[in-house]
């Protein structure tokens, strides 16, 4: 242990970690010596004790918040000066701007992860504009930037030095023997979405397709299933659930029995890094109904295993269930 070289992850949740890095994790304990730095939430409890915990009081969303990047970075950079790891390695947007700071002030090689263009990108207010500049900037001087889809490389490749770029498509999914058929009922489809309630996955366009498509066959089902980060969203789901219009879960650790108890897998995003929720469909054979948006369109393809849609057009998200 003492002769391993540390490396320090750092995201915005052990949620993330478990459900899309736990595999990885493992791997890399083998030979490293692995340091999550993560707020506290329900599932740090599910990690073994080969990973170093580092739990800190934060809560890394799409709000602005002005005294957080202060308050994250002091804690963090306390946290790695006493570390001294070799390598950190960031999550997410928040956490890729505040790791690429610390790792520059403490000397850390530092390798940053984008899995998808999120909120911040989709949102043209002049305060994420600016938001946008400062993080390119910030990324330069990362030592490696991993991406999830040939679109963001092309992005990218104009803005920072195309050597630092690499293309991993996907966190990728745990392969198992498959013994499922498709065994559509041609009238009463089960329709699933799978997705944290963000404006930006389709939430909206789902629940009101969903809607639509119940006024013509009240005997199609929509299920839904993911975490709250959105209050007036998850109200908005709760009513959909209480009037019989979906079923609405919250995330649930079974997610692949889920979907093999469904028809279509529905994921309306409005952009990706590249869905894992889409991969796990098409591992167990599932159609799949997406947006036309890059990190879903190149796992579903039109015409092969999905239909694809227009993103934000619940009409067109309406006609795509009704001619599957």
């Amino acid at each position: 242990m003492i002769n391993k070289k540390k490396i320090v992850l750092f995201g915005n949740s052990s949620w993330y970690f478990f459900n899309f890095k736990i595999n990885l994790l493992n791997d890399l304990s083998k030979k490293y010596y692995i340091i999550l730095i993560i707020p506290e939430d329900k599932y740090l409890k599910k990690f073994k004790k080969q990973f170093k915990i580092i739990k800190l009081n934060y809560e890394i969303s799409n709000k602005i918040n002005f005294l957080e990047p202060f308050t994250l970075l002091y804690k963090v950079y306390r946290v790695c000066k006493k570390i001294k790891p070799h390598l950190i390695i960031n999550y997410t947007i928040k956490c890729n701007f505040y790791g690429i700071i610390i790792g520059k002030l403490l000397n850390i090689k530092i390798i940053s992860n984008i899995t998808g263009l999120g909120y911040s990108f989709l949102n043209d207010q002049i305060i994420f504009r600016i938001i946008k500049k400062i993080y390119f900037f910030l990324l330069k001087f990362s030592d490696l930037i991993i991406l999830q889809n040939i679109h963001d490389y092309s992005y990218f490749k104009n803005i920072i030095n195309k050597k630092k770029l690499r293309v991993i498509e996907s966190s990728g999914i745990k392969i198992t023997d498959i013994k499922t058929k498709n065994n559509y009922i041609n009238k009463n489809k089960k329709f699933l979405m799978i997705s944290r309630l963000i404006k930006e996955k389709g939430i909206n366009e789902y629940l009101e397709a969903a809607k639509i498509v119940k006024k013509i066959n009240p005997e199609v089902q929509f299920y839904l299933y993911g975490q709250a980060n959105n209050d007036f969203l998850y109200e908005k789901v709760l009513s959909f659930h209480k009037k019989k219009i979906i079923f609405y879960g919250n995330f649930s650790n079974n997610i692949s029995d889920i979907i093999k108890k469904c028809d279509c897998v529905v994921l309306p995003s409005y952009r990706e890094g590249s869905s894992k929720t889409l991969l796990e469909a098409s591992l167990y054979q599932k159609a799949i109904i997406a947006s036309d948006v890059p990190g879903c369109n190149n796992i579903a393809i039109n015409g092969i295993n999905a239909i694809l849609c227009s993103p934000k057009s619940i009409i067109d998200l309406v006609k795509a269930i009704k001619n599957l």
